[in-house]
This record gives structure tokens, C-alpha cells and sequence, in this order.
């Protein structure tokens, strides 16, 4: 569950995708004080100019490329309340790009953003880091089946067979092979089994009353989202992931005794109970990861560890770690 994979993103004036292909452009990229900063967090010997033209190769952050360091850069001056900002207000006319590629994908990027409502023809966008999607997820058998019986997984849901890191898109392809042999396995389940007509199972036990109102539960999705964004999301600390720990803890015990007065809370509050305990367990994984490897970046310990149980999955179960061999 450490291995999450994340990338950047516009948030203002719209929200939607910045492709990596983009980087191909060169946009000017500042900060909020108009500094150019992500040089200051590049160490000797790289360039910005060598994680830009690596950048356009695939989109997800990972350890292992030179452009890591772009994202490392906006999480940080996000973190210190910084914006970012890339203006592409002066990108050449299709003329003038000598990239066939870029050529190509550029027109239908910009008329996508422009739908989205981010125009970077005229407006300058702000960026931050995205969670993207899990590498990690349900530990699954050959037949798709998790530790629980007859309950099946696949794609992002499952862990994924691509280890610590993908390539984005790769997904795609993993979902249609594990999907056959998950529906396959399913059907043979379903006919050798005796399943009765209808299953009833109890509702989820939320005491019902005076609800917090959805504003109040809007507000404490919006605390764990800070949260999570900044102690679990590309840069990660011990110090960090021990304080999402406790703030998390915190906020469960707030919502322990949180009653609702609609269905619609009661969802919301459903909701906002998945996501503190996701959270806990990426954050559980990530502190027992004392190493950098694909998408799961500790700064505290920037390196790929050569010891081979690194080259294990974690497995959380009941609250307790063990290393699973992949």
C-alpha cells in the first residue's frame, strides 16, 4: 500500500491532467514569489534541463528518473504554502515544433484543458501533486481471489503485478488479463457452488440521531485530504507519517461517536471511515519501508535498499506487517 502512485495536475483555474508530454514545451515553471525553484532542490551534477526532457516519457512519479525531482520540488513548496505555477502562454506555433509526436498530441491536449476550463493559451496554470492511483491493494492468488473466499480482485483494487512501479497505461493491460482469469475462476466458482438465492447482511452500525451535518463532515474530509497530502503523498518522513498517524487517530475518535440524520450523511460518513483506514495503511506500509523504491519516496532515506527483503511486498493484515514474497 506505500507504492501510490501520484503526478502532477492543474488545480486552478480548472482541475485536470498536466501530460507529460507537456514538459516537452518547456513551460516557464515559478513559484509564488516568481522564483524559479525548482533548481534549488536538484542536486550537483543535474540540471533542469535534464529532468525536463526526460519528463515527457510517462507521467507517474518514480524514484527511479531523473524528473523525481520536479515533483519532489512542487510538494515541497506546496508543503512550505507556496503555489506553482507553469505559464505555456508562449509555446510556438504547430509550425514551428519540429516534434511529430508533440505536434500531434499538443492540439488535442490544449482542446481538452480548454473544455476543462484551464486555457493555457491565455491563463497561467497553477499545479500541484495529484494521487494518481495504487500499485499496491487486495493480496490476491493466481486465480484473483483474495484472502477472503470467494472474493475476487483485480486491477488497481488488487496488487498489482508490476511490483513497486508501472508505467502509466500498464494497467490497462493488466485489468483485461486478470479480469478474464477472475471471471473464469468466478463461473466455475458459481457452478460447483450451491449458493443460496439471496444473502441478507447487516447494514453498517451507524448510530442514528442528531447528525454532524454535511458540512461538518465535508470539513473533516477536507482535514484528512490536507493531511494525507502532506505526510503521504511523494515526499514521506518518519517524523511525517508518524504525525498523519496521530492526527488520523485523532479524527477517528471525532468520528467514534458521530451519529447522522440522513442517508446522505450516513454515506459521507461511510466514506470518510474507508479513507482513514486506507490512509492508515499506506501509512503503515510506508514506515516500514525504510528505503526509496518506484513510487514510495522516504526523504529520510532517499536510496534503494540492496538488501533482498526489500524486494518483498508488505502484507497488513489485522494490523500486523509481514514481508510476502513477490
Amino acid at each position: 500500500m506505500e507504492f501510490m502512485q501520484s503526478g502532477l495536475g492543474v488545480i486552478e483555474p480548472a482541475k485536470t491532467i498536466f501530460n507529460a508530454w507537456i514538459w516537452s514545451l518547456c513551460p516557464d515553471i515559478q513559484n509564488s514569489s516568481g522564483e524559479d525553484f525548482i533548481t534549488k532542490y536538484l542536486p550537483d551534477g543535474v540540471t533542469l534541463q535534464d529532468c525536463i526532457a526526460a519528463k515527457d516519457g510517462h507521467y507517474p512519479f518514480s524514484t527511479r528518473d531523473l524528473p523525481r525531482y520536479i515533483e519532489i520540488a512542487v510538494k515541497k513548496e506546496g508543503n512550505r504554502g507556496e503555489g506553482v505555477y507553469a505559464d505555456l502562454r508562449k509555446v510556438p506555433p504547430l509550425s514551428e515544433i519540429d516534434n511529430m509526436n508533440l505536434a500531434q498530441m499538443w492540439p488535442i491536449t490544449k482542446a481538452w484543458m480548454q473544455k476543462c476550463g484551464a486555457d493555457p493559451d491565455n491563463s497561467i496554470l497553477r499545479l500541484t501533486c495529484y494521487a494518481h492511483a495504487f500499485n499496491g491493494g487486495l493480496l490476491i492468488d493466481e486465480h484473483a481471489e483474495t484472502t477472503v473466499p470467494r472474493l475476487l480482485a483485480v486491477g488497481e483494487t488488487a496488487g498489482g503485478p508490476h511490483g513497486a512501479d508501472r508505467l502509466g497505461g500498464n494497467m490497462f493491460s493488466s485489468g483485461q488479463v486478470f479480469g478474464e482469469i477472475a471471471g473464469k475462476y468466478a463461473a466455475g466458482l458459481a457452478r460447483e457452488s450451491d449458493f443460496p438465492a439471496r444473502r441478507e447482511t447487516a447494514p453498517p452500525s451507524i448510530p442514528w440521531g442528531g447528525g454532524p451535518g454535511e458540512a461538518r463532515l465535508d470539513a473533516w474530509r477536507g482535514r484528512l485530504q490536507r493531511l494525507a497530502s502532506r505526510d503521504l503523498l511523494v515526499v514521506r518522513t518518519g517524523e511525517g507519517l508518524r504525525h498523519y498517524q496521530e492526527e488520523a487517530r485523532l479524527l477517528e475518535e471525532e468520528l467514534s461517536s458521530a451519529a447522522v440524520s440522513s442517508g446522505r450523511e450516513a454515506q459521507k460518513l461511510l466514506e470518510l471511515k474507508n479513507l482513514l483506514l486506507t490512509g492508515r495503511l499506506v501509512a503503515q506500509a510506508a514506515l516500514k519501508r525504510t528505503e526509496s523504491r518506484g513510487s514510495h519516496y522516504r526523504e529520510d532515506f532517499p536510496a534503494m535498499s540492496e538488501d533482498p527483503m526489500w524486494r518483498k511486498a508488505i502484507a497488513l493484515e489485522n494490523g500486523n506487517c509481514s514481508m510476502e514474497e513477490l
